[in-house]
């Protein structure tokens, strides 16, 4: 595969009061573009780190980490933060919207951080695309939990970039609103053709995704793959 997200022997070791506890053992993990992966398992098994060290949010001790060809786990300073900020988007389970900014100022905001323009235009096509046309000018206090949600999923797309990570997207959603997220980021990842890797701990939305894997001991069990 040569697009897309490949991940080879990631390994991470954090020191305990107990000693050093190894949450990723050799993990190993490919996501083409337009593949949605999701990633089950116990709290604790190590879900988040491996997003975090993908997304560049921390290191690794060993392994490596590529998305299309580049090799992510290298890149240090300006590049670093370029890339963070243009090739890939988060969507956390809290969505971390400013309050003090409406629906498109928020969506426009990472843009501004790339020196990108405004992003204006764009930020309203994303905000039409996810059906948030009409809110465009509230602040997140006025927004449902959903809404919150596919405004910070506009957001995290507004720089085009190359790999969207998702940790717990629709952990404080009800069920209608956790399957209406979980197809938007289906449709996010068919459109666009990037890949997704989505952490969630709700078994019914992992259904609907195109390969699903298990955490457990540090390493990831590979699942069904529709």
């Amino acid at each position: 595969m040569e697009k897309g997200l490949q991940v080879r022997g990631l390994v991470k070791t954090y020191d305990s009061p107990a000693g050093k506890v190894k949450v990723l053992s050799g993990v190993n993990l490919e996501v083409a573009g337009g593949e949605t992966a999701v990633i089950t398992g116990p709290s604790g098994s190590g879900k988040s780190t491996l997003l975090n060290i993908i997304g560049t949010l921390d290191s690794a001790d060993a392994g490596s980490v590529e998305l299309d060809e580049q090799d992510v786990l290298s890149l240090k300073g300006p590049a670093l933060y370029k890339f963070r900020n243009t090739s890939v988007g988060f969507v956390f389970q809290d969505h971390h919207l400013l309050p003090q900014l409406t629906a498109l100022e928020n969506v426009m905001l990472p843009s501004l951080l790339a020196d990108a323009g405004s992003g204006k235009e764009r930020a309203l096509e994303l905000l039409s695309e996810f059906g948030l046309s009409k809110r465009k000018d509230f602040f997140p206090s006025s927004l449902s939990g959903g809404e919150r949600q596919r405004v910070a999923a506009a957001r995290a797309l507004i720089n085009s970039p190359k790999l969207l990570l998702c940790d717990e997207p629709t952990g404080n959603l009800d069920e209608a609103a956790s399957a209406k997220t979980g197809k938007l980021f289906l449709s996010v990842a068919k459109k666009r053709k990037i890949p997704i890797v989505i952490v969630t701990h709700n078994l019914e939305l992992a259904k609907i995704f195109s390969v699903s894997y298990i955490m457990h001991d540090g390493k990831l069990i590979a699942g069904d793959k529709k």
